[in-house]
């Protein structure tokens, strides 16, 4: 991914801006390292729970909940996975970024937002 985005215009300054630290890592791993209350916002766009699982875990939204700052929002792409055949994941997401302590704002555009609060 970061040799495709190296011929994307867009991304030039992830390369060539000197306050942007590029860490190319397991998202799993690497959250480990990040100090607490550290980020104002997160996406959380991962990819389906098949491919992998671990991203949609309660350990996982621990990590993401200790990372983000006290009143920081992050939003969480579902997509609609399962949606053909009936099944709704977005609960059991939602019930376990509640059980971390994150606050639902809303349900928007494939995915949720919410707040540590």
């Amino acid at each position: 991914m970061v040799e495709i985005a190296k011929y994307n215009p867009w991304s030039g300054e992830l390369f060539n801006n000197k306050n942007i630290h590029l860490v190319i890592g397991d998202i799993v791993e690497e959250i480990k390292n990040i100090r607490g209350d550290y980020f104002d916002s997160i996406i959380h766009d991962p990819p389906s729970f098949k491919i992998y699982s671990m991203l949609y875990t309660q350990e996982f939204y621990s990590h993401l909940y200790r990372v983000l700052k006290p009143e920081g929002k992050m939003y969480h792409y579902i997509g609609s996975p399962g949606g053909k055949k009936g099944i709704n994941i977005e609960k059991g997401i939602i019930k376990r970024l509640n059980a971390e302590g994150f606050e639902l704002l809303k349900i928007s555009a494939k995915g949720v937002v919410v707040r540590k609060y």
